[in-house]
């Protein structure tokens, strides 16, 4: 966890997080016009509605450099219009503290900076501490390592600068912040919730046990501090059992098999199918799903770097079958695997469902926690077997659904299970119960050989986001790109409102005609399913003009996601205007690509011409592999028999057998290499490291520690082209001539520093 509070060099940074993040949560659209300026909103520390803060009217924005100036409108918003550059930027308004921020306006686009000025203080501090959080207080003691809401917005007469923390444990030892060095004592941060208060602070404790929580205010009225203090119980939970049915026999591998599914991966089935199980399980005390593979993510040579496989937690399964008159039978002993270990015990047995009616598999999960083993309460999972004289025909199905079009010999029971159950429904919520809406791309890859390829993809990633990792306001905004429910409806929001795809909130009023408030309703399932097939391609969207189902345009396909990444805000020349890079005031940018035509991405990442495949028959190279590299017989990337997939660049440079023509690649390896260097020389031998717990910010425009005497910011800014060019990974291919420049322009601001 970062230190928000103390020391006080990482105030700037957290601000900068949190305005990417509010903006990508409210939807704060950038301007339209090529203005440069900083735009925001200024706001008292409380409000009558949870996560919205009122607005100060007539405060006062100025810049240090230059002398700009505006006033907020009614709301608190303002726009201050100021060349690129870094400025000292302070906020004030009658009766509240002034407020001086750094804020670097970048080449093109604007600078997002909302801040709450703190009130004058009339006296001495008086510190008051209750429970916050939009759930209210904790019931009784919390899971360790999650989240627990502190709320200072009673106490009087608070000073910015006078806020102070202190966490004790049972032993009376302060607990310290784990990656400051030296130690230091760690200090609580404010909520990462837009819309929360300067005073609504988190705290996350470490391991079981009651941890004294205590807040310090002072300010400039009395040297004494005040105190006031909480009590958290942190203790070790159960995991949570969560029994499914896969399209197996195995999950999604690094190697992939090249074979095709055998299972539908639905829970009604056809007597004589098999059923494929997967053990999936939940732990509080645990929020990354990271840490529930011990030792580590283990990326492979191509940057895929996390899998399936669950090998923190022990697995128990029990199988029963349940006759027509409601009698069960253990029938555990037909469990089989394909891993190693007792079927019982491993993560993904599977059996053959032989007997039309229905089986109940029981899931119990130890947790194998370092501060005592707990196991889980049984989950159960139900499948129901069908005989084969229950199958209905397709023309039955389009009898009501005569609206979805299919393709080829694909039909609605193929995706959506037997249909018989649908059929004898009575009501319209029985119906619905009876048909699986399954997002898994294994069920596609029952007949398309494509599902392979994609195994071999970063698509196919194991985990998406973990359902504690990340507060439930901010995963709403991560299920737009990283689960395929949620991609599939904010497409269709955006195409039924007209709006882009990065302008959809997954929000709805409070009430009739009242404000807007998260839209909880459209949080992921809790085992929910990672970037599948289902995110590019609808089942039910096949036509003669769209025979493959995409979502969208193909040329809009990828930038819906991959909008604000480093590959793409490259190619298009936009990493000033996103945030991505840093443009130099002054300097004129050459922003188009020759590769940035109608096809982008697809161009080159999907293409097939080169047909070769691996020693299993799946596809190295293109297609949906998406890759543009394989490493050869060797296994080692960059060495001499690695294949690559030229033939895209074969069309306007048709003797190329490499990327690196006429030694761009190399050019722009060698500056970027240089540029580290000189970072290195100028930060005590090392580069910052990402802020710890940061999951978002490391991929979305980074989000890495201060560098230690950068009052101006230009290594920073330096180190943010550095952070793109190394993320963006294709060595100028996106966009030689712009990403050249980027890392020219930082390497002279570098050197002028001394």
């Amino acid at each position: 966890m970062l230190p928000a509070l103390a020391p006080k060099r990482y105030w700037p940074y957290l601000i900068v997080l949190l305005v990417v993040l509010t903006g990508l949560l409210l939807g704060v659209a950038p301007d339209a016009t090529n203005e440069t300026g900083i735009v925001g909103e200024v706001t008292a520390l409380k409000g009558e509605t949870p996560f919205s803060l009122p607005g100060i009217p007539r405060a006062k924005v100025t810049t240090d450099v230059g002398g700009y100036s505006t006033t907020t409108d009614r709301r608190g918003q303002y726009k201050l219009v100021v060349p690129p550059g870094v400025y000292q930027v302070t906020f004030s308004a009658p009766g509240f503290a002034d407020y001086t921020q750094q804020v670097m306006v970048p080449a093109s686009g604007k600078a997002m900076v909302s801040v709450a000025l703190f009130p004058e203080p009339q006296g001495p501090s008086v510190a008051v501490l209750k429970p916050g959080g939009r759930g209210g207080p904790p019931k009784g003691p919390i899971p360790y390592n999650t989240t627990v809401y502190f709320d200072a917005g009673d106490s009087q007469n608070i000073a910015r600068e006078g806020i102070r923390w202190e966490i004790r444990d049972e032993d009376g030892q302060i607990v310290n912040d784990p990656y400051a060095v030296p130690a230091q004592p760690l200090q609580l941060d404010p909520s990462p919730i837009p819309g929360s208060s300067p005073l609504d602070f988190t705290f996350q404790p470490p391991k079981p046990g009651k941890f004294t929580v205590s807040l310090f205010l002072k300010n400039g009225f009395s040297e004494a501090e005040s105190e006031a203090q909480l009590v958290v119980e942190a203790v070790n939970v159960p995991p949570e059992a969560l029994p499914k049915v896969i399209a197996g026999p195995e999950p999604p591998m690094k190697t992939p098999s090249g074979k095709l599914k055998q299972g539908s991966g639905l829970p009604t089935v056809m007597a004589g199918d098999k059923v494929f199980l997967a053990g999936w399980a939940l732990d509080q005390n645990m929020p990354s799903p990271e840490l529930y593979n011990p030792g580590g993510r283990e990326p492979d040579i191509y940057g895929k770097n996390d899998d399936f496989r669950q090998r923190q937690f022990g697995w128990t399964w029990k199988l029963e079958y349940v006759d027509s008159n409601g009698n069960k039978k253990d029938v555990t002993t037909a469990l089989l695997a394909d891993e190693a270990g007792q079927p019982t015990q491993v993560q993904y047995p599977w059996f053959v469902a032989k007997q039309p009616g229905t089986y109940l598999a029981t899931l119990w999960v130890d947790d194998r926690d370092p501060h005592g083993n707990l196991r889980s309460e049984p989950g159960t999972l139900k499948i129901t077997v069908l005989s084969p004289d229950q199958v209905v025909s397709d023309a039955t199905c389009q009898t009501c659904h005569q609206d979805v079009q299919t393709s080829g010999s694909m039909s609605c029971q193929a995706c959506h299970g037997p249909g018989y159950l649908h059929i004898e429904a009575e009501s319209a919520e029985a119906k619905r119960q009876t048909i699986t809406v399954s997002y898994e791309a294994a069920l596609c890859g029952q007949c398309h050989t494509e599902y392979s390829d994609w195994e071999k993809s970063r698509h196919a990633d194991g985990y998406a986001f973990g359902r504690y990792e990340i507060a439930d306001p901010l995963l709403l905004s991560c299920a737009k790109c990283h689960y395929p429910q949620g991609f599939a409806d904010a497409m269709a929001t955006a195409q039924e409102r007209g709006v882009g795809f990065g302008d959809v909130q997954f929000k709805k009023p409070l009430f009739p005609n009242g404000p807007l408030f998260f839209d909880f309703s459209k949080l992921p399932e809790p085992a929910g399913e990672g970037i599948a097939c289902q995110v590019c391609h609808d089942p039910h969207q096949y036509s003669s003009e769209n025979v493959t189902g995409l979502r969208a345009p193909q040329s809009q396909l990828c930038g819906s996601c991959h909008e604000e990444k480093w590959q793409n805000v490259l190619l298009e020349g936009i990493a000033g205007e996103m945030g991505s890079a840093y443009e130099y005031p002054g300097e004129k940018y050459n922003r188009r690509s020759p590769h940035n035509n109608e096809d982008k991405c697809i161009l080159c990442h999907m293409n097939t011409d080169i047909p070769t495949v691996d020693q299993n028959g799946v596809t190295i190279l293109g297609g949906h592999t998406l890759r543009m590299r394989d490493a050869g017989s060797d296994g080692q990337l960059s060495t001499a028999d690695d294949i690559m997939n030229t033939a895209a660049c074969q069309k306007c440079h048709p003797d190329t057998t490499t990327f690196d023509i006429n030694g761009r690649q190399t050019e722009i390896k060698a500056l970027w290499e240089e540029l580290g260097q000189l970072l290195r020389e100028r930060n005590s031998g090392i580069l910052p490291d990402y802020k710890p717990g940061d999951k978002c910010a490391t991929c979305h425009r980074g989000g890495t520690l201060p560098f230690d005497q950068d009052s101006q910011l230009v290594l920073e800014n330096a180190y943010t082209n550095y952070k793109l060019v190394k993320n963006d990974r294709s060595w100028g291919v996106h966009n030689y001539e712009y990403i050249r420049q980027l890392l020219e322009d930082s390497i002279n601001a570098v050197k002028a520093l001394y």
